[in-house]
């Protein structure tokens, strides 16, 4: 009897706790997106789902091009890529493993179901890990650039 006492003491508290919560404590629930500009959102879940679902048009769709990739290191040389080139390196630059979020990229983006202000780089900017986006002068973002190791681009081009 005792227990359910406690039980009912409990679940008055937490439901006059819930119900005194301002609206800005309520909104800190879902504040880790607040400071993400919508458009930057809206795209990151359409180029997520494309490349978790396989969809390469689509993902060719929303990439600018030509396409630049850079090794990890800065002495690596910027490459381009027409949407062909593009296409031959699409598996490599998903299935890569990066070494800071230590998983391949396709993980991080499954984990990343939205974009946080830490992805922020100013307000044309966002990046994923190895992957860079950026929003055009007409307001439309794309997948703009990846790091990929040199030696995964040499063994998929010979150059």
């Amino acid at each position: 009897m005792k227990n359910i006492l406690i039980l009912k003491n409990y679940l008055f508290i937490m439901v006059v706790s819930c119900c005194l919560l301002t609206p800005a404590q309520a909104k800190g629930v879902v504040s880790e997106v607040a400071g993400v500009p919508e458009g930057a959102q809206i795209f990151w879940k359409e180029f997520r789902a494309a490349v978790l679902n396989d969809k390469q048009s689509d993902v060719v769709a929303i990439t600018k091009f030509p396409f630049k990739t850079r090794g990890d290191l800065d002495s690596d040389p910027e490459r381009s890529y027409d949407k062909e080139a593009f296409l031959k390196l699409f598996k490599t630059i998903f299935t890569q493993y990066d070494r800071r979020a230590q998983k391949i990229i396709s993980e991080v983006m499954k984990e990343r179901t939205a974009l946080i202000p830490k992805n922020l780089h100013g307000d044309k900017m966002f990046r994923i890990e190895n992957l860079v986006f950026r929003e055009q002068d007409d307001g439309k973002w794309l997948f703009t650039f990846a790091y990929v190791l040199e030696g995964d681009v040499k063994s998929l081009f010979g150059k």
